[in-house]
C-alpha cells in the first residue's frame, strides 16, 4: 500500500531491502514484527513499527502493540499519542527507581553490559530487557521506563520509537551525548532529567569494557 500511494518514496526493512540508496528526501521503515523471539514464544511483547524518515529525523511513526491493544502514534511537531490520547513525559523524572531498558545484541550482551547492570542497581534503577527495541524505546515515551540504551539495532527497528520519544519529550542522544534523532552506532533515549545519569552509565559502562587488561 506504501509502495503504491507513495511510488517515489522507498520502503525499507528487512523483508523489503536494507538500503534507501541514493539518500532519498523521504523513506518509509517498517518492521512487520518487531520481537519475533517473543511472538513466535507466546510472550506478548511485540510490535508492528512504522516511520517516514527525512534528512531531519523521524517525520511520522506508528506502533501497534496488539497484546495491550494500543496504538502509538508520533508526528513532528503534533505530539505523541496512545489510541488517540496525548502522552508527555512528566518533566523532573530523575534516573533514581524508575525502571531503565536496554536490548541484548545479536551476539549476545553488549560490552559493559554487567557493569551497567551494576550502575543502575546502584541506583534502585531495575533493568529490563523486553525482546522488542521498538517497545523498550516506547516504554520511555508512554512513562513506564525512565531511559533506554540499545548498542545494537536496526534503523527500522527504532525509527518509530524515537519520533514517539522525541514528540513525548524525550531527549535522543548518541554514545557521546550529543543529540541525534537517529543516532548509529549506539543510543540513549531518556527522560531530559534524567538523561546525565543514565549517560554516565552507559559510558563508564563501555569505557570499562575497552579498557586493557
Amino acid at each position: 500500500m506504501l509502495a503504491s500511494e507513495f511510488p517515489d518514496i522507498p520502503v525499507i526493512g528487512a523483508e523489503y531491502g536494507g538500503a534507501a540508496g541514493a539518500n532519498p528526501r523521504y523513506r518509509w521503515l517498517v518492521a512487520p514484527v518487531d520481537g519475533a523471539a517473543n511472538y513466535l514464544a507466546g510472550l506478548p511483547w511485540y510490535g508492528y513499527s512504522l516511520a517516514l524518515l527525512d534528512g531531519s529525523g523521524p517525520v511520522v511513526g506508528v506502533i501497534s502493540d496488539p497484546s495491550r491493544a494500543e496504538i502509538y502514534a508520533a508526528a513532528r511537531g503534533r505530539g505523541t499519542r496512545v489510541n488517540g490520547v496525548p502522552v508527555r513525559i512528566p518533566e523532573r523524572v530523575a534516573a533514581r527507581g524508575y525502571p531503565v531498558c536496554t536490548e541484548l545484541t545479536r551476539d549476545g550482551g553488549w560490552p559493559g553490559l554487567d557493569t551497567f547492570l551494576g550502575l543502575a542497581t546502584a541506583a534502585r534503577c531495575g533493568v529490563r530487557i523486553l525482546g522488542s527495541a521498538a517497545l523498550a524505546i516506547a516504554q520511555v515515551a508512554l512513562g513506564h521506563a525512565v531511559a533506554a540504551v540499545l548498542e545494537d539495532y536496526r534503523e527500522w527497528d527504532v525509527a518509530a520509537g524515537l519520533a514517539l520519544a522525541l514528540e513525548a519529550g524525550a531527549v535522543v542522544l548518541d554514545r557521546h551525548g550529543r543529540p541525534d534523532p537517529v543516532p548509529s552506532g549506539g543510543l540513549l533515549v531518556a527522560a531530559p532529567s534524567a538523561a546525565p545519569d543514565v549517560l554516565a552509565w552507559w559510558q563508564e559502562a563501555v569505557g570499562s569494557a575497552t579498557e586493557p587488561s
